[in-house]
């Protein structure tokens, strides 16, 4: 049974791991569909919030010279981006 609007949505985050992207990652490829554009067709996720995180992932670059953020910052950014976004839309149905 899909979920009634009034209810707090369901939230859906999507992170790629080293060497993927927030696009490319996501997407199959031979029809060239990005999932984020499909799921909520699916009645039972008709109520959820489907977000990605992209960070620079190139897996190189953790091992190099610390000149740039590191896995550990990202995930701190991540945690925070979701904290605010939350207090900001913690109980607003998502709108299709």
């Amino acid at each position: 049974m899909p979920n009634s609007l009034s209810e707090p949505p369901v939230n859906i985050v999507f992170v790629h791991g080293l060497g993927g992207s927030a696009l490319h990652t996501w997407t199959e490829h031979k029809s060239k569909s990005f999932w984020h554009l499909w799921l909520p067709e699916i009645d039972s996720l008709a109520n959820a919030r489907i977000m990605t995180f992209g960070y620079k992932s190139d897996y190189k670059r953790f091992w190099g010279v610390k000149n740039s953020l590191g896995i550990y910052d990202f995930a701190n950014q991540l945690a925070d981006d979701l904290s605010l976004f939350l207090e900001e839309h913690e109980n607003v149905p998502h709108s299709s």
